[in-house]
């Protein structure tokens, strides 16, 4: 009996040395009561492989914060840069309108002052052509006055052979010279009103007045036929050339 016992704690304590010895594991490692050391060596790798992703992760992670906060800080630059051009152009943009605008209303200026220079100009043309006009038509009209007052002093030297003449020649005179139109024809046509110039002149020449006096009062009347004030007083005196 005893000596099966001290077989038995023999084979316990060899079983044990070959486990310490080889294995390095202690007795209840070796009954399987805690982790063996391979277990521990294989868990203190992985832990160590655990430790080692979380420190790359946790690298990675920063790097890309940095990454972020670097590109975050790039883009905020750029857009103030942006931002910047923007006004920059905006301003240059104003300036330039301000520039045209202020162009524009120097032309415009300029051009208004041109226009009325040549209104001016052209008034003044004007105002010096009708006065020429009025000068020419006064003149014809001093030239009428002066033939009728001619022909009027003259007038009694020739009566006499005039009278002699119509009384002699009264039973020879055509027909067609005693009378172009009626007398309130003429009467009509010697108005401003109703004033016709070819039949006034060709009147004149039918008339018994001195070839001087008809030249005079036809140059006369195409002188003021479109000036009724001064037409008026040429009828005038038509009217009392030939005894209206």
């Amino acid at each position: 009996m005893r000596a099966t016992i001290i077989v038995i704690v023999a084979a316990v304590l060899g079983f044990f040395g070959y486990q310490y010895g080889v294995n390095g594991n202690t007795p209840s490692q070796a009954l399987g009561m805690s982790p063996s050391a391979a277990e521990i060596s294989a868990q203190a790798e992985i832990d160590a492989a655990a430790a080692a992703a979380e420190a790359e992760a946790n690298a990675a992670a920063e790097a890309a914060a940095e990454e972020a906060a670097a590109a975050e800080a790039e883009a905020a630059r750029l857009a103030e840069e942006a931002e910047a051009a923007a006004a920059e152009a905006a301003v240059a943009a104003e300036a330039a309108v301000a520039q045209a605008a202020a162009e524009a209303e120097a032309a415009a200026v300029e051009a208004a002052a041109a226009a009325e220079n040549a209104v001016d100009d052209a008034v003044d043309a004007a105002e010096e052509a009708v006065d020429a006009a009025t000068d020419d038509a006064a003149a014809a009209v001093d030239a009428i006055q002066d033939a009728l007052t001619g022909d009027a002093d003259a007038a009694p030297e020739e009566a006499p052979a005039a009278a002699d003449a119509e009384i002699t020649t009264a039973d020879e005179a055509p027909a067609a010279d005693v009378t172009v139109e009626s007398d309130a024809s003429i009467a009509e046509l010697l108005t401003v009103e109703g004033f016709n110039l070819a039949k006034v002149q060709e009147l004149l020449d039918n008339s018994d007045l001195g070839a001087v006096q008809k030249t005079t009062l036809s140059t006369g009347l195409t002188a003021v036929q479109n000036n009724p004030e001064l037409l008026g007083n040429t009828l005038e005196k038509i009217r009392e050339a030939l005894g209206m």
